[in-house]
């Protein structure tokens, strides 16, 4: 199951470099379930729903936020992680 999921374009630049911030945290990015909306409507529906209107969106358990944010992703994810333990 995964903890964060993150909404995205394929043509978003911010969406991108999140993309590239995962790949390059592959212990955090494990629980992170990427969701593309202008590909998926089911997904689109889903982040609309949430009241989004920008990209990239992110939804945690108890969080929520649009716009990229690496040390607030980080520290969704770490949470993530120590709770697991």
């Amino acid at each position: 199951m995964s903890y964060v999921t993150m909404y995205a374009t394929h043509t978003c630049h911010f969406c991108q470099q999140a993309l590239r911030w995962l790949a390059e945290h592959p212990k955090l990015a494990h629980t992170v379930d990427v969701q593309f909306v202008d590909a998926d409507a089911i997904a689109r529906e889903a982040f609309q729903a949430c009241g989004f209107r920008g990209v990239p969106a992110f939804v945690a358990l108890a969080d929520q936020w649009s716009g990229w944010d690496p040390a607030r992703l980080a520290r969704a994810l770490e949470a993530r992680v120590t709770d697991s333990r």
